[in-house]
Parts: structure tokens; sequence; C-alpha cells
């Protein structure tokens, strides 16, 4: 992910969606110009949508 950032597709708007490969979960981030903005991480199968009406912390 920090050598490749933009490699993975577009969930929505600027926020790109990583699915990890042992586990059914999806991490969830922006990229920023100085670093990679973690957003969620997301179970695919419980909820997988609950991050999209969360405010930012």
């Amino acid at each position: 992910m920090r050598q490749w950032p933009l490699a993975v597709p577009v969930e929505r708007g600027d926020i790109r969606r990583m699915i990890l490969s042992r586990f059914p979960y999806k991490l969830l981030y922006s990229v920023e110009p100085d670093c990679l903005f973690i957003i969620a991480v997301a179970h695919m199968h419980r909820a997988p949508d609950y991050w999209i009406d969360r405010e930012p912390s």
C-alpha cells in the first residue's frame, strides 16, 4: 500500500478500498499529499458500509 497507494480500486469519491487476503475485511483509505489516511477497517459481511455516514474524528 505504501509503494503503490493508487493501485487499488476506488470505493467512493477519493476513498480507496484494499481487500485483505486472509481475512474478510477491507481497508478504506485516502491518499493525502504527505500521508495515507485510514478511514475504516470494515468487515465485508457485517454492515460493510457502516463508515459512510460517520464523522471524521
